[in-house]
């Protein structure tokens, strides 16, 4: 099973696991905030999805575009400031995206 639509963020996690309690409350803030989509995945019960991304440490964190991994962070490199990097990059593909359904209109946007 793979996350096939769209521009996403999604963190990998388990509930015994203590850095992603620690993460929780950065995720949920950034989760309210973030203008790109963001899941949050249980390895638990979940292992076909954990399987499909190569998932091996709790919290694993990754932007995704249309299902295809385009940046990921795992262990002690999941901070806040990784994750907005993240949103950041992903709002960066979003204008990419949005450039070039424009330019396929048949207007010269540039």
């Amino acid at each position: 099973m793979k996350i096939k639509e769209g521009i996403k963020i999604v963190k990998f996690g388990a509930s015994w696991c203590a850095p992603c309690k620690a993460l929780s409350p950065i995720w949920t803030e950034l989760t309210r905030t973030s203008e790109i989509d963001m899941i949050e995945i249980d390895v638990d019960t979940e292992q076909e999805i954990v399987s499909d991304y190569g998932v091996r440490a709790v919290p694993t964190v990754m932007l995704l575009s249309n299902g295809v991994v385009v940046d990921k962070l795992s262990g002690p490199s999941v901070t806040k400031q990784s994750i907005l990097n993240l949103i950041e990059q992903g709002k960066g593909m979003f204008i990419t995206e949005d450039l070039k359904s424009k330019k396929d209109d048949g207007v010269d946007w540039l």
